[in-house]
């Protein structure tokens, strides 16, 4: 999929097609593709699980997800907390944690933003006002009466914590099964989803798109 240090052409198309971004769409942004990979080739290989890839409705108007640069998913064996930890160890992207549905949002943008909305699924957002300071707007903008300081890459010494807890979390996913029938591991409260793409970052020819 990824020749010389770039993605492949055809591997970008097959995999926009895969996530919803197929034809006049926006194609999925090389960049997010790039840390998709990452983020698998980190907890072993194991498949993505994908609830969105590209929409084109969504409850902010400038949502990453009409212009192909975000995903929700989960991975199969790892618990949303701990990929949501991973994640904020990325450079210049958004990360969403729903403690109340099934997937953790990533996006690719100029700036670390992070927040967590307590909506579960098919509800209207629900970010705190004050109660975290992760009340930080997915698309971008600062929660009212939050603190841009919750869209800022964590200090170094959460850094530390973060990397311990996803170190732990990738030798106790070592013990089981990898691959799309390794049974998922939801966070606590956490239904699973109902129609779910399962997209193995590594493969050459992804999936086709099933029914919806």
């Amino acid at each position: 999929m990824i020749e010389d240090g770039k993605v492949l052409p055809e591997a970008r198309q097959k995999i926009s097609a895969l996530l919803g971004a197929g034809g006049t769409h926006p194609a999925i942004a090389e960049r997010l593709i790039r840390l998709l990979v990452r983020v698998s080739d980190t907890f072993g290989g194991r498949t993505l699980r994908v609830v969105s890839g590209y929409r084109s409705s969504s409850y902010f108007s400038d949502s990453r997800h009409k212009s192909s640069e975000a995903i929700d998913f989960s991975i199969p064996g790892v618990p949303n907390s701990i990929l949501r930890q991973y994640l904020l160890l990325l450079d210049d992207v958004g990360v969403g944690y729903y403690p109340n549905s099934s997937f953790v949002h990533l996006d690719v943008r100029g700036c670390p933003v992070q927040w967590v909305d307590y909506s579960g699924p098919g509800e209207a957002p629900r970010i705190p006002r004050s109660s975290t300071r992760n009340a930080i707007a997915s698309n971008g903008a600062v929660a009212p009466g939050a603190s841009a300081k919750g869209g800022q890459k964590p200090r170094a010494a959460e850094l530390d914590d973060i990397a311990e807890e996803v170190v732990a979390a990738m030798e106790e996913a070592g013990k089981a099964p990898a691959g799309p029938g390794a049974p998922a591991v939801p966070t606590a409260n956490e239904p699973r989803p109902t129609a779910q793409r399962v997209f193995d970052p590594l493969a050459d020819s992804p999936p086709s798109r099933p029914s919806r």
